[in-house]
């Protein structure tokens, strides 16, 4: 035998599929104003063409998305890098107040994430440091851990402790 409870949970549940069906029918149809999109002719597939890579890289750099073409114009420039160094890897014309602020590995070696802000610029940029090159004050890192970043003065020997930058000691 149904119970009080159940016959007034069942009312409410009736009550509820009424009130949405009423809901859903009583709305006035559309006004004589409104009428059906025209259909489009008779369906065409796409012609896929294979990707031309060359014309991809074309584009992409005349684009500059992630500002290459700049770091290729300072590696070009005499005095600016050395021979053989990364265009990514350079370090800008005047790189302001500075801070490493993470490590990376992208299957090269870690590498030291160091963020600055050349004046007149309203955003940071940021460079990577890989051991064995020159941080923005001259210092050269000498060891990328995960958590931690060492690095030397210009000319300091080896029997120097490094001097931890990034982490802990």
């Amino acid at each position: 035998m149904a119970s009080a409870s159940d016959i007034r949970l069942g009312a409410l549940g009736l009550a509820a599929l009424v009130l949405a069906g009423w809901s859903g029918w009583s709305r006035p149809l559309p006004g004589a104003t409104v009428v059906a999109a025209a259909r489009a002719g008779i369906w065409t597939p796409i012609d896929w063409k294979p990707s031309d890579g060359v014309a991809d890289a074309r584009l992409l750099a005349q684009r500059n998305s992630w500002g290459w073409a700049d770091a290729a114009r300072a590696a070009a420039a005499p005095g600016q890098a050395p021979p053989g160094a990364a265009p990514a890897l350079l370090p800008p014309a005047q790189t302001g107040p500075w801070r490493i602020v993470g490590t990376a590995d992208w299957g090269e070696g870690r590498a030291a994430i160091v963020q600055t802000q050349p004046p007149g610029t309203p955003r940071p940029s940021y460079v990577f440091r890989r051991p064995g090159e020159a941080l923005p004050d001259g210092r050269t890192v000498t060891k990328v851990e995960p958590a931690r970043v060492d690095a030397r003065r210009p000319g300091s020997t080896t029997d120097e402790p490094a001097i931890v930058l990034f982490g802990r000691r």
